[in-house]
C-alpha cells in the first residue's frame, strides 16, 4: 500500500513539475501554441500493413511454439506412462502370464490406424527436428 502511494505522489509531482515548466515557458513566449505534432506520424495504411505483418509473425511463432510444447509434453508422458505401467506390470503380474488374444480387425478400425500411422510419421519428423528422440 504504502509502496503504491509513493509511487503515485512521484508521479504526480512529475506531472506538476512538467505542466509548471511548459506554463513558465509559455509566459515568457518562448513555447507558441500550435497543433502541430514536434515529430512526423505515419500514414494509417503503413501503420495497418506493419501491424498486420508483426500480427502474422507472432500468430507463425506462437503457433510453433505451442505445437513444440505439445508434442513435447506428450513425449514426456508418455515415456512416464510407459515406466509406470512397466512397474505396475511387474507387481501384479510376477508368476502370471498375461492373456493376449489376436482378433480379426474391422475395415473401419485398419482405416483408423493407417491414419494414426500416417500422423505418427509426421509427429516423428517434427521430433527429430526438435532431437527429442
Amino acid at each position: 500500500m504504502n509502496i503504491f502511494l509513493i509511487l503515485f505522489l512521484i508521479s504526480l509531482g512529475g506531472i506538476v513539475f512538467m505542466i509548471s515548466r511548459k506554463m513558465i515557458l509559455f509566459k515568457r513566449g518562448t513555447v507558441t501554441a500550435s497543433g502541430e505534432f514536434p515529430f512526423k506520424t505515419p500514414e494509417m495504411e503503413e501503420i495497418k500493413y506493419i501491424i498486420v505483418k508483426k500480427i502474422k509473425n507472432y500468430g507463425y511463432a506462437i503457433l510453433i511454439s505451442t505445437l513444440r510444447f505439445s508434442i513435447k509434453s506428450t513425449h514426456f508422458a508418455k515415456t512416464k506412462s510407459k515406466d509406470l505401467i512397466e512397474k505396475i506390470k511387474t507387481k501384479f503380474y510376477k508368476n502370471e502370464k498375461v492373456n493376449e488374444e489376436v482378433k480379426e480387425v474391422s475395415k473401419f478400425l485398419k482405416s483408423v490406424s493407417e491414419y494414426k500411422n500416417k500422423i505418427k510419421k509426421i509427429k516423428s519428423r517434427i521430433k527429430e527436428e526438435e532431437g527429442i528422440e
